[in-house]
C-alpha cells in the first residue's frame, strides 16, 4: 500500500479539523442555503490562491456548527451536487481543482467535504481566484474574452488616416 495522495485527508484528520477552530484551511457552514453559498465561494478562493503559501488543501464542512458539531443536515445528491457546481458555475475564476464527498465524522452522517487544491497542490492553476458575488463585480478577477473590449481594427484605421 503506498499510502493516501499528498491531498487527502483521513477520517481522524478531516474528526480533528471539523472540531479545531476556523482557520486559513479549515471553514464550517451549518448548512449551503441563503449567503452560504457565496460564503463558501470565497472560501474556496481564499483555500485556491493559498496567500500563506501553506501547500496543503483546505477544507470546508457544510452541515457543521462553528463548535465543530453536526448539525444534523442531510447530506444527499442534490447537496453534493450544489457544492460540486460551485466549481463550473462561473462564478469562481480560473476553474479551481476541488473535490467534495460525504463523511461520516462525530458519529454522524453530515459532514461533507470539499478539498480545494492550493497553488502547486494536485495540479492547481495560476493566481488570483476570484468570485462573483451575487450582485457585486467580480473585484480581481482576470479579464476573461467576455470582459476584454475588441482591439480596433487597426488597419482600417490606417486606411483612414
Amino acid at each position: 500500500m503506498h499510502g493516501p495522495p499528498a491531498d487527502f485527508h483521513s477520517d481522524a484528520e478531516l474528526a480533528a479539523l471539523m472540531t479545531d477552530a476556523e482557520s486559513d484551511l479549515v471553514e464550517r457552514k451549518e448548512t449551503f442555503a441563503g449567503e452560504a453559498p457565496n460564503a463558501v465561494r470565497q472560501a474556496i478562493c481564499a483555500f485556491a490562491n493559498d496567500l500563506p503559501n501553506h501547500r496543503r488543501p483546505g477544507v470546508i464542512f457544510i452541515g457543521v456548527r462553528d463548535d465543530g458539531t453536526p448539525t444534523g443536515l442531510e447530506v444527499n445528491d442534490a447537496l453534493l451536487l450544489a457544492l460540486a457546481h460551485c466549481k463550473t458555475d462561473g462564478n469562481i475564476l480560473p476553474l479551481p481543482t476541488m473535490t467534495v464527498g460525504k463523511r461520516r465524522l462525530a458519529g454522524a452522517d453530515v459532514a461533507v467535504r470539499v478539498r480545494i487544491a492550493a497553488l502547486g497542490v494536485v495540479g492547481a492553476v495560476s493566481r488570483p481566484f476570484s468570485a462573483r458575488i451575487a450582485g457585486r463585480p467580480r473585484a480581481s478577477a482576470p479579464a476573461t474574452p467576455r470582459d476584454e473590449p475588441s482591439p480596433p481594427n487597426v488597419s482600417a484605421a490606417i486606411r483612414a488616416s
